[in-house]
């Protein structure tokens, strides 16, 4: 699909009409046309009403009426927001040109299915930046861009991005406004982003947002810190209809930029109701009248409550790295310590990062120190005081030669770029370094990962499962009069909230590869008539307990992940969204946590426990060691998918209901069974003797933790099959792809290393070949050797037999897929059935 043509843009007429000649137009028209224009003409910027064409206008409000004809979503705005939201030809003083067309054009084809606001603005923000070819870029000539200057250069600003998505938004009916804060109230920059009314409130979003991200930006952590009383740190919406708000266009502002903040006086005058609302509001430094909502009460509520920019007795460490002699913004691996212990490890920001998304390191006072990577992989260090209640700001300055690395600093971008969106098109034209053998596999995979954390570090789930948590140590000695206390979080999941609470235990040194991680599943289940989600008392006592055990009985050191059921009225353990959460919660320990991606661990009780034997066999390849208390499952699930897992389960001997011990012994069964034909399937049953369905949950674990996960097992046992709706992509080292599969589809992968082989045996759900379905094999030097021929077979046929060929896309691909470093391959084979 091709980029947004520019030639041409305005046609027609081009010279200024006046106010008389739009009203001599407005009088043509008829019904909700008419209005439509007057409504235009009486909050026209006084600018336009001396030099908007005609042409231009007329434009405008036929294609917004186009829109409104086409789309069911904007047939089904109302009349109010239809003309505020979808119908201005403008936001605030860009230069204006004929957007909405040509916009327009370029997304029809892809809304044919949707149906909604939320469909329609998927497909604006999944392919905005693919068809428009605008990337984030400080080297814009202005902030302040139209679509056409945007496209124009390929690069904008957040505000000239913003823009850009509004518009496209506004051309296929989908009533969209901009949003910006003057001055963050931690006192550095501004801001704009982009607001959706979907039908209930208004989703904050930005360029390229997607539904899924819909309120989940990084801004929102840092709206926390809006003064409601200083209006230069709140947060406003644009409008066409006038208000007594004014909207900032802070690129316009008349003060100098490097110097002290303007005083509240030059800033603004303001008026506030006697609950002190906000009622009137004029801006000082800027000359430009443009309506706005403010917004500032809507995003604290968002962020939790206001904060304080550093926390009393806390200091804060802003970390910027600049190319040496040049305002060029560039990303270096970076750590923070104090004393022995790492407090921070992460990525400085580069140029494809707004300016205000920085690194900033909350730490106590006291002395730190930095270290920063060269390309050479030595680390600089830098000693640093921080002060308490203040910010101790650290600029790195690098040469180009000591920053590039692996990857040149424009690769490091394009990928950086590339993971934050998710992946998609590979960056084309780039020649990317050679990967030759074991070790240039190994630094690129290392740099890979660095990028993608860094990338990844203000993910959706990022800001909801937050920093490493303290250890119950660190709890207690900051509790009043001795008692413990947990602060419950919660994990959004699309329409689903997961309450969740972290529970740190750690009395020994960290091990070099990372700590452990447990998640504990409760014990419960679903109530339908539930009176809402979290209203079953029985899942809250089981919830609780499960955290009393996590702290005090479970074995193990690390983090104890222990959430709560999303739905009481649905319950169970084993739906999309928990998939979903346990996923999100991996990816985010590996990054955020130090975690060692093969010391993550599932346990649970008696609903936990049907969890803990049904995720276990699914995503086998995600644990390290399961351990079920009090249940037994169906023979549905697959068990033979456990061949590489280490499984426990501990059972009552007089657990008869639902028959929990017989159907524990016949899971079991399944799995010895398997041993004997594939080996493997390391299993434990333990049948406690005089017990019901209460056992002692302790022996479990001390079983359990003993074993480490395998990413690179010689042998892949995977039935491959739907779980709430969803077919895991990949297992291990296999994948599988396919539009139409249905039913439980056979894998094994068998790793004959003395012959260089992989011998691969693919079964349809009725035991014929499986056809119509691709399946993959991901490959690295420690399973076959890469300097001769790789032999594959599917079904005892001979499917491919050729060198194995490295790439850093196949790195960054299988990297982003699972988001765990252990299974980043540099190589592939394909095999189309």
């Amino acid at each position: 699909m091709a980029v947004l043509a520019l030639a041409g843009l305005y046609g027609g007429e081009t010279e200024p009409a006046g106010r008389k000649a739009l009203e001599t137009y407005v009088a043509t028209l008829d019904g909700e046309r008419r209005e439509a224009g007057a409504f235009l003409l009486e909050y026209l910027p006084a600018p336009d009403a001396q030099n908007l064409t005609v042409e231009l206008f007329r434009e405008n409000l036929e294609q917004a009426f186009e829109a409104r004809r086409t789309y069911p979503w904007t047939k089904a705005l109302d009349k109010d927001l239809f003309f505020n939201d979808v119908l201005p030809h403008a936001l605030v003083n860009e230069t204006r040109d004929p957007w909405r067309n040509r916009l327009r054009e370029l997304f029809d084809p892809l809304l044919a299915d949707c149906k909604t606001v939320e469909d329609a603005a998927g497909v604006v923000g999944s392919q905005i930046g693919k068809l428009t070819g605008v990337k984030y870029d400080t080297k814009r000539e202005k902030a302040c861009q139209s679509p056409a200057e945007s496209i124009r250069q390929g690069m904008a600003s957040c505000t000239g991005l913003s823009i850009l998505a509004v518009d496209a938004l506004r051309a296929v009916g989908v009533p969209a406004r901009l949003v910006a804060i003057p001055l963050w109230g931690t006192k550095e920059g501004n801001h704009t982003w982009v607001e959706i009314q979907d039908g209930g409130d208004w989703q904050m979003t930005g360029f390229g947002g997607t539904p899924n991200s819909w309120n989940k930006g990084w801004e929102i952590a840092r709206c926390a810190y809006s003064d409601p009383a200083e209006p230069i740190t709140g947060i406003y919406a644009s409008s066409y209809r006038k208000t007594d708000i004014g909207f900032p266009t802070i690129w316009d502002w008349r003060f100098e930029r490097r110097g002290a903040p303007p005083s509240p006086a030059d800033v603004c005058r303001q008026q506030r109701g006697d609950d002190g609302v906000l009622i009137k509001l004029e801006w000082g430094l800027q000359r430009l009248v443009v309506p706005g909502i403010d917004r500032t009460a809507h995003y604290l509520k968002m962020a939790g409550g206001r904060k304080v920019a550093i926390p009393k007795g806390m200091a804060s460490i802003p970390v910027r790295a600049y190319l040496k002699g040049t305002e060029t913004r560039v990303d270096v691996p970076l750590r923070v310590f104090r004393g022995e212990e790492l407090i921070f490890e992460g990525r400085t920001a580069s140029e494809s990062q707004d300016l205000n998304d920085f690194v900033r390191v909350g730490c106590p006072p006291g002395s730190l120190k930095i270290e920063y990577r060269k390309a050479g992989g030595e680390w600089t260090p830098i000693e640093i005081e921080a002060e308490a209640n203040k910010e101790t700001p650290v600029e790195i300055e690098i040469s180009e030669a000591a920053a590039a690395g692996i990857f040149t600093i424009k690769q490091r971008q394009d990928l950086a770029s590339w993971f934050r969106t998710g992946g998609g098109a590979w960056p084309a034209g780039i020649e990317w370094p050679a990967t030759q053998d074991a070790a240039s596999t190994g630094q690129i995979k290392a740099e890979l990962w660095s990028i993608y954390r860094e990338a990844k570090r203000l993910d959706d789930a990022s800001k909801e499962l937050g920093p490493l948590p303290q250890t119950i140590d660190q709890l207690m000695a900051a509790a009043k009069d001795g008692k413990q206390g947990l602060s419950p979080g919660s994990l959004t999941l699309g329409k689903y909230r997961m309450p969740f609470v972290l529970i740190r235990k750690e009395s020994a040194p960290v091990p070099d590869r990372g700590r452990a991680l447990f998640i504990c599943l409760h014990g419960g289940g679903s109530n339908p008539k539930a009176a809402g989600p979290h209203e079953w008392d029985i899942n809250s006592r089981e919830w609780q307990s499960q955290a009393n055990l996590a702290a005090g009985v479970y074995a193990g050191e690390g983090i104890f992940f222990v959430p709560r059921m999303a739905d009481d009225r649905l319950g169970r353990w084993w739906h999309a969204h928990v998939q979903q959460a346990v996923d999100q919660v991996i990816r985010h320990a590996l990054r955020e946590w130090n975690v060692d991606p093969d010391r993550v661990y599932l346990m649970g009780i008696s609903e936990g426990a049907y969890g803990t034997q049904i995720l276990g066999p699914f995503m086998a390849d995600r644990f390290g060691g399961a351990n079920a208390m009090a249940g037994g499952v169906g023979d549905d699930v697959p068990a033979e998918n456990l061949r590489n897992l280490a499984f426990r389960t501990d059972v009552g001997e007089q657990d008869t209901m639902f028959d929990r011990v017989g159907l524990a012994r016949k899971f079991h069964a399944r799995m010895d069974a398997g041993g004997k034909g594939y080996g493997g399937f390391t299993n434990h049953l333990e049948v406690q003797a005089g017990k019901g369905h209460g056992v002692n949950y302790s022996p479990g674990g001390q079983w359990m933790i003993q074993h480490h996960r395998n990413p690179r097992p010689d042998t892949v046992v995977w039935t491959a099959k739907d779980l709430g709706g969803q077919r895991r992509p990949a297992f291990y080292w296999l994948g599988l792809d396919g539009k139409d599969l249905k039913g439980a589809i056979r894998l094994t992968g068998k790793i004959n290393r003395a012959e260089n082989r992989i011998d691969l045996t693919a079964l349809a759900a009725d035991g014929s070949p499986l056809r119509d379905a691709a399946v993959s094999v991901m490959l690295d030097e420690s399973m076959v050797d890469f300097t001769r021929a790789v032999t594959v077979t599917c079904n005892g046929k001979t499917v491919s037999s050729a060198a194995p060929q490295r790439s850093v896309e196949t790195s960054a691909r299988t990297l982003l897929q699972r988001g765990d470093p252990a299974m980043a391959f540099p190589a592939e084979v394909e095999i189309s059935l």
